[in-house]
């Protein structure tokens, strides 16, 4: 039998080119499962950066790309599944999904609205999130924790085998007050289902995020108020300085108000006391502080923790409350008003 180096049939030339190509092809097939892709399609994001952080073989890493019209492709390698956390160069959450070599993901969102994020193509996990985050999207708005934690059990309960459950429960269950809920909701998921860069890769990306914000000086901000002007918050104006950073419940806001009441009677000179809320509109906001006269100051983010005024804080959810000294160090972080009202009351007594 002839091989085809013996035949005469296909030219020299042609045969050498076709064996080009195909151990070009065979280089890039190979390539493909040697890391992922995600291509993100981002309105209004123009020129900026687009940063992919997660945790593959022992460490953190990080992609930078730089967008073109709001379009950006960003590679990274991981040989196991493994959570990443797409951000705004200045920290904005754009998406979270789950990926591994030889995964391609699409996804389309907004960046003044990443809660309307659309998988074009995903891989099991991601797509299952993206559907999470659109049936629980207008919770995720209010960040209203109980229905947030409701969705998520709901999901975990339903799927304890998928490696979504654990990114799920990992980045969305908010577990102060709901501890013993979240450890045993974390027990029912298959140990093949929670990989540890998932998993540790959740804490490294957040410690990442939080270590300086929570190091750094609180700025001197800027911020849109009621009366449609803008305040100047300046930590060394005073003994401490309260930052409250609301979603626009009613309910949330009552119990942070009577704290802030109590507080501003006790320090009127002493402390500033400010409302920050992070509303999806003004509408929203307005309708939510209602029209009492309060001793402290209310405003509104237009762009929420992700706003340039704020990001350096790195704010990681809705509520939180920040305490600054007059030399503007920060002297309490957390979810708790509580917490921070005794915080003030130690500095001040």
């Amino acid at each position: 039998m002839l091989t085809l180096w013996q035949t005469s049939i296909i030219p020299m030339k042609l045969l050498r080119t076709i064996l080009i190509s195909v151990v070009s092809l065979l280089a890039v097939a190979c390539g493909k499962d040697k890391f992922f892709i995600i291509e993100c399609t981002i309105e209004g994001a123009g020129s900026q950066a687009v940063i992919a952080t997660y945790y593959a073989a022992g460490g953190l890493k990080r992609e930078f790309v730089a967008a073109v019209d709001g379009k950006a492709v960003v590679r990274g390698e991981s040989a196991v599944p493994t959570l990443v956390i797409v951000t705004m160069s200045d920290g904005s959450p754009i998406a979270m999904l789950v990926a591994q070599d030889g995964d391609k993901i699409a996804f389309t969102t907004g960046i003044d609205d990443p809660l309307s994020i659309r998988y074009t193509d995903a891989n099991e996990a991601s797509g299952q999130i993206g559907q999470w985050i659109a049936d629980n999207a207008d919770a995720l708005r209010r960040a209203d924790a109980a229905a947030i934690n409701d969705a998520v059990a709901a999901f975990v309960t339903k799927n304890p085998g998928k490696i979504a459950s654990t990114a799920l429960l990992t980045c969305y269950f908010q577990s102060e007050g709901y501890e013993s809920q979240a450890d045993s909701l974390f027990s029912i998921i298959d140990i093949k289902a929670r990989p540890v860069e998932v998993v540790q890769g959740f804490n490294t990306v957040l410690s990442a995020q939080l270590s300086a914000g929570a190091t750094a000086e609180m700025p001197v901000i800027t911020l849109y108020d009621e009366s449609d002007s803008t305040i100047t918050v300046n930590p060394i104006r005073r003994s401490a300085t309260l930052l409250c950073f609301l979603s626009d419940s009613p309910a949330g806001r009552d119990s942070v108000a009577m704290r802030l009441r109590s507080l501003m009677e006790r320090y009127p000179k002493r402390l500033m006391a400010v409302e920050i809320s992070c509303a999806p509109d003004s509408a929203s906001w307005r309708h939510s502080i209602g029209s009492d006269t309060v001793a402290w100051s209310r405003t509104w983010l237009p762009a929420s923790v992700a706003s340039p005024e704020v990001v350096s804080l790195s704010v990681p959810r809705i509520p939180y409350f920040i305490v600054a000294d007059s030399t503007r160090s920060q002297i309490y972080r957390g979810t708790s008003v509580a917490n921070a009202e005794s915080a003030i009351i130690r500095h001040l007594r």
